[in-house]
């Protein structure tokens, strides 16, 4: 087993006009994981630095507020450069730890395997922000049954990528075989577990790219030849935001994703559901 995961892993959280949304995922991080470092980027048009801090005084909270609308990867990068451990936990604002994340059993496998990035499953907890996306909500049978029983609807999102022709396809399933530590791929949930060091070597996020980063990272992970894997069993709680400021800058995300396909020369990019066989993103220079 590794040395005590206080001195290997850091959490990283960039967070943007969602206070209440990152006091949630702090107060879970406090109930079992409140000796980690914890690295917060705020590019908020109002941070909220002080506020965390007075209501988290016990956490190792390295705050740090960023212009204006900085973006998630410039965000990102900002606080991978300040990460001091060989190893962190990416994290969004909207999460939440789960009673038992595993995450010593998870960094076990990792060093075991020599992986450089961890990804886990999302818990997503699905709360429409107005009568319109309830609606739309309700006509998807596994999301309005989730959202009746009030039960997570789970994203193991393992994704593999191909490419030809200038087409970019990346391939998702939610299945797996039973028994695994670990499932290869190219492609998880932006929730993982990383090595610091091989993260920095790829050039970490692309600053340029404020949305719609997750593609263009794990395209050019997988180029850079970094070890990808989903973790079964390794989960975090996902409540995402629907409402108010954050979701006006947060439909700015396929404007971005076409920036991915100029800088690699790609014509499209197709994100496919292979269980489903269902388109779930479809973007093109058209």
């Amino acid at each position: 087993m590794p040395e005590p995961l206080i001195h290997t892993v850091s959490i990283l959280i960039k967070t943007f006009n969602r206070k209440k949304s990152l006091i949630r995922l702090l107060t879970s991080i406090a109930s079992e994981y409140n000796t980690f470092p914890v690295l917060i980027a705020d590019d908020s048009e109002e941070p909220y630095r002080e506020e965390i801090l007075a209501l988290f005084p016990s956490l190792p909270i390295s705050y740090h507020c960023l212009p204006f609308d900085s973006g998630l990867s410039a965000g990102r990068n900002f606080l991978l450069a300040k990460t001091q451990t060989p190893y962190f936990l990416l994290c969004d604002d909207d999460f939440q730890f789960p009673v038992s994340m595993q995450l010593e059993k998870v960094l076990s496998i990792f060093i075991k395997y020599k992986l450089d990035i961890a990804g886990g499953s999302f818990n997503n907890y699905i709360k429409p922000g107005n009568l319109k996306q309830l609606g739309k909500l309700l006509t998807k049978r596994k999301t309005a049954i989730s959202f009746l029983l009030s039960k997570p609807l789970i994203s193991n999102y393992i994704g593999i990528f191909t490419t030809e022709l200038g087409k970019c396809r990346l391939s998702i399933t939610n299945k797996f075989n039973g028994g695994e530590e670990y499932i290869l791929c190219d492609c998880v949930n932006n929730f993982f577990l990383a090595k610091t060091k091989k993260i920095i070597e790829m050039g970490g996020w692309d600053d340029k790219l404020k949305l719609g980063e997750h593609e263009d990272f794990f395209y050019r992970a997988k180029l850079n030849g970094l070890k990808t894997a989903f973790i079964p069993g390794f989960s975090i709680n996902h409540h995402p935001l629907y409402k108010g400021s954050y979701i006006e800058f947060r439909q700015r995300a396929s404007e971005y994703k076409k920036l991915f396909l100029k800088k690699f020369s790609l014509d499209s990019y197709l994100e496919i559901d292979i269980d489903a066989n269902k388109i779930i993103f479809k973007h093109s220079l058209d």
